[in-house]
Parts: C-alpha cells; sequence; structure tokens
C-alpha cells in the first residue's frame, strides 16, 4: 500500500524541484534535456527543452537520421515546447520581465508572439494545443491559485475553465478534443481529473494517497499515462482507465522518471529520467519493455 506519510509532509514545491535538486546532486547541471513531446503524427522526431547552450532552449530530434536541431538561441528559460496538430506553431512556456508566459512560434520563421500576456508574475505554464490548432489551453496563477484558460489565437482575453481552491496543472486534451484531463489537488497531494472542455463533468480518475500528474492520453480515448511520484528517490510511469479502472505501473523501476508522453499510435512512450546522472529523454516500447536513449 502506497504510504500516506508521503502525502502528509511533501509540498507542491518539493514535487515539482525534486527533480531540479536531484540534477544539482549529480554532474553538470547543464546536461539537461527534458520536457519531452511528440513534433509530429507520425512520431518521427520529437521535441525538447535542453540547457546544453548554457540556458534552456527548445530542440528537436528526427528520430530517423538522428540530427537535433536547435530552434532558439536565448538567454531566458524555455520550456515544455507543444508542437501544433497542423505543424505550423510550437507553444512552449518561457520568461518575459520575470514572469512565466505561454508563447507560440512559427514552425516555419522566427515569428513568435506572447498569447498569455499578463503584467504579474502569475506562473503561466503547461500549455496544450487544441485538436484544431486554433486554441492553446495553459495554466495559470493570475487569480491566486493555478487555474486551466484557454486562449483563442488571435482573439483578443482568455476564458478560465476552472475556478477552484484547488490547483489544477498539466492539461491535456482527449484524443476527441472533447475532454481535458489534468492534475488537481494542492500541497503535495495531486490526483487525475478529466472533465469536458468548458469545465463541467468533472470526474475523479485516480485516488492516489500520492502525487500523481502530468497525465497524457492514450490513442483510445478511455486510456490515461501518468507519472506518480513514490518516494523522494523514485517515479513510476502508470497506466489507468478513465473510469479509475485496471490501474498499473508501468515502468515499475527504482529511479526517476517523469513528464510522459505517448505516441500516437500509442506504442511508445517519451519521458525524461535523471537516472544515468543527467537528465535526458528516453523512449519506451510499452509491448517489450524495450528503453532507448535519445538524448546525452
Amino acid at each position: 500500500m502506497r504510504n500516506k506519510l508521503f502525502s502528509l509532509c511533501l509540498s507542491l514545491p518539493i514535487v515539482i524541484s525534486f527533480f531540479v535538486t536531484t540534477l544539482q546532486q549529480k554532474r553538470d547541471p547543464r546536461k539537461t534535456d527534458t520536457g519531452p513531446s511528440w513534433a509530429d503524427s507520425q512520431a518521427t522526431s520529437i521535441g525538447f527543452s535542453s540547457r546544453r547552450s548554457g540556458h534552456f532552449n527548445l530542440y528537436s530530434k528526427d528520430l530517423i537520421s538522428g540530427k537535433i536541431e536547435q530552434i532558439t538561441s536565448d538567454t531566458v528559460d524555455q520550456h515544455y515546447p507543444v508542437w501544433s496538430p497542423d505543424g505550423n506553431w510550437i507553444a512552449y512556456q518561457t520568461v518575459v520581465d520575470g514572469n512565466q508566459e505561454i508563447f507560440i512560434r512559427s514552425t516555419k520563421s522566427d515569428q513568435e508572439t506572447n498569447i498569455s500576456n499578463h503584467p504579474g508574475r502569475d506562473g503561466d505554464d503547461y500549455p496544450e494545443w487544441s485538436k484544431d490548432s486554433k486554441s492553446v489551453y495553459f495554466t495559470s496563477r493570475r487569480n491566486g491559485n493555478s487555474d486551466i484558460f484557454r486562449k483563442v489565437i488571435g482573439k483578443t482575453g482568455l476564458e478560465q475553465i476552472t475556478d477552484d481552491p484547488a490547483d489544477e496543472m498539466n492539461p491535456q486534451l482527449s484524443p476527441d478534443g472533447e475532454q481535458i484531463a489534468f492534475a488537481r489537488g494542492g500541497r503535495g497531494q495531486f490526483d487525475i481529473y478529466i472533465m469536458k472542455t468548458d469545465g463541467s463533468q468533472l470526474q475523479q480518475v485516480t485516488k492516489s494517497e500520492l502525487p500523481e500528474m502530468f497525465p497524457t492520453w492514450h490513442p483510445d480515448g478511455n486510456t490515461l499515462i501518468y507519472q506518480t511520484r513514490m518516494t523522494r528517490s523514485q517515479a513510476d510511469i502508470f497506466r489507468i482507465n478513465i473510469d479509475g479502472s485496471n490501474e498499473e505501473n508501468i515502468t515499475n523501476s527504482e529511479g526517476v522518471e517523469f513528464y510522459p508522453r505517448i505516441s500516437p499510435d500509442g506504442k511508445k512512450i517519451l519521458y525524461a529520467s535523471p537516472d544515468d546522472g543527467d537528465m535526458d529523454v528516453y523512449l519506451l516500447e510499452i509491448a517489450t519493455g524495450e528503453i532507448t536513449q535519445l538524448t546525452n
């Protein structure tokens, strides 16, 4: 049984900063590749954020040729790149005047736009594209706690999806674009929930006593993949049916696997791990359990 002690003593900053602390204790902290995502619908290329140039910038890797391309070259950190379904844009988080914002960047030029654009220190984070590539969902603390918002590209204003005392994080859209999976909670205790994109029909999926975050939808629309923090030195990738049944630990390792992203065909999972001493991106073949290190 999962130990309730951790849910009592962990806090949100500890949950998030644990991975940074792990990196600082091992080798060169510049050797950090994290926040992976799929960069095309054929799963032939990936995106990620890397500190290899001194600051976190956006990169892509062609999985066929092995070529890595640096997309941005900035002196402020950029995280969580997400390619739009039509392949024309990358949404990501960066910092402007000390405040986290969500930007979109053209894949065909250097055109960039700040789409969250708020003067306060509101922690805009975790962008996610709509299936028609016309909107970006993200989280923001502009109203005090972390809620989910939607920005329609080209229109003014934002739509606030959630308004709750709890924190909502890591929004991910279902394959049909009708539902959002996300992590909800606070003070170190997070569970996975789903709801309609308008915020209705809220449903709790996991009921663990340990933090569960970073959900991603299986293409079947009935299964979620997510990360569970087991101990200070262990985080595994799980899957569960959206009705809460058939929870299964996929990686079941003694190390740290986090930020999972399942492939469009549902056969592979990208994730980040510091288990070799530096944070790198890995690929897990679900059927065989074979693991391939993609960045180094």
